[in-house]
């Protein structure tokens, strides 16, 4: 019994005065320095899906440098710090021993510009936001604004592209009160489109006798939210307003 008490209040001193720790560093250290002997080092990365990553973006999020063991090396971990990059929507990483990462990346693709709160970001179909640009950044990517606009930009944008004639007049969209949208045209025409079936007010609009004419009229509002008919009203001249019911 005596014996047993001796020998735990040993090992307990050898804990508390970080001999184990040190034992485990110098193992460490020792299985380190073989690998490294033998070869077994970071020499090349390769990387699929690439397309707007930096290198050095990719590097920095795995940890790990040419020349490192690739002795402990995380690959779930680094899987994890890649996927926390806003563009990243998927990733996995592989050692191929001896001496190389595999790195295959689902990148999110752009899609449009939010302005919110002060700022434009650059915002993929799911509303995730990719990166802060600056406001004289001209990406061409499509120009929305307003909260919950990042949520619906893409339903809008996919009904826009079956009416290129339309949508290359549209400078912004902007989210009204998060239930629906109003279309500004280059011009500085208005169109304020109902809440309840977005591709049936776009329609409607492009069905309207010389709806292209109409969009290059400075001061004009064409509202549809009423799903019976469509109000037309253009600031004359005058203060008195011109409105047209179709």
């Amino acid at each position: 019994m005596l014996v047993a008490c001796m020998l735990a209040l040993f090992l307990v001193g050898l804990f508390y005065g970080g001999y184990f720790e040190r034992v485990r560093l110098l193992a460490s250290s020792m299985v380190e320095a073989y690998f490294l002997n033998a070869g077994i080092v970071l020499q090349e990365i390769h990387i699929k899906g690439q397309v707007n990553l930096r290198d050095e973006q990719i590097v920095a999020a795995l940890g790990i440098r040419s020349g490192q063991s690739l002795f402990g090396f995380d690959a779930t971990k680094a899987q994890k710090q890649l996927s926390m990059l806003g563009q990243v929507k998927s990733a996995r990483v592989m050692r191929l021993l001896p001496s190389k990462l595999l790195v295959e990346i689902e990148e999110r693709v752009p899609l449009a510009r939010w302005i919110h709160e002060g700022q434009i970001d650059l915002i993929d179909k799911d509303g995730v936001v990719l990166r802060t640009l600056s406001s004289l950044d001209q990406s061409g990517h499509p120009l929305v604004a307003g909260a919950g606009a990042d949520k619906k930009a893409s339903a809008l944008i996919r009904i826009l592209s079956t009416h290129r004639g339309l949508a290359q007049h549209i400078k912004l969209a902007k989210r009204v009160g998060q239930y629906r949208w109003n279309l500004h045209a280059n011009s500085g025409a208005l169109i304020k489109l109902p809440p309840a079936d977005v591709a049936l007010g776009v329609a409607r609009f492009v069905s309207l006798p010389d709806w292209q004419t109409l969009l290059t009229r400075k001061n004009l509002v064409v509202d549809l939210r009423q799903s019976s008919q469509a109000f037309v009203n253009a600031q004359a001249a005058t203060k008195t307003p011109v409105l047209s019911r179709f």
